[in-house]
């Protein structure tokens, strides 16, 4: 059975209107491919030299770490999940993502959680 690969894509091909262009995340398996963007937009310039220069300013070095860690994070997930689907793939890779984005998320989701354990007043407090 093929396992799932993570690796960083510089994509050139659909550049923005500033020059610069979008650094995802290229998942395969099968040999389908699924893209996930990291929120990081570059030139392909600041590219090279984020990825593969000797000497970073400080704002290249971060960069570059958050760019690896979201890498190591797609591999993690690849890794703990028993059998890869994309869809199992990306419930998981973005299973806290809300939580961060939202407050008023957090408390939808401990509430519901709550209502699952049968504990209907403390949800209703809550709510």
């Amino acid at each position: 059975m093929n396992k799932a690969t993570a690796e960083i894509y510089f994509d050139k091909l659909r550049p923005r209107k500033d020059g610069k262009c979008t650094v995802k995340i290229k998942i395969t398996h099968n040999r389908k491919r699924k893209y996930i963007s990291t929120g990081i937009n570059l030139t392909p310039d600041a590219f090279e030299k984020v990825m593969h220069g000797k000497r970073k300013t400080l704002k290249q070095r971060q960069t570059y770490d958050t760019l690896i860690h979201q890498l190591d994070k797609a591999k993690q997930v690849i890794n703990d999940l028993k059998v890869f689907t994309f869809d199992s793939f990306e419930n998981t890779y973005f299973e806290n993502r809300n939580i961060a984005d939202s407050v008023s998320f957090a408390f939808d989701d401990y509430t519901e959680g709550l209502r699952n354990e049968k504990r209907i007043s403390t949800a209703v407090s809550y709510k």
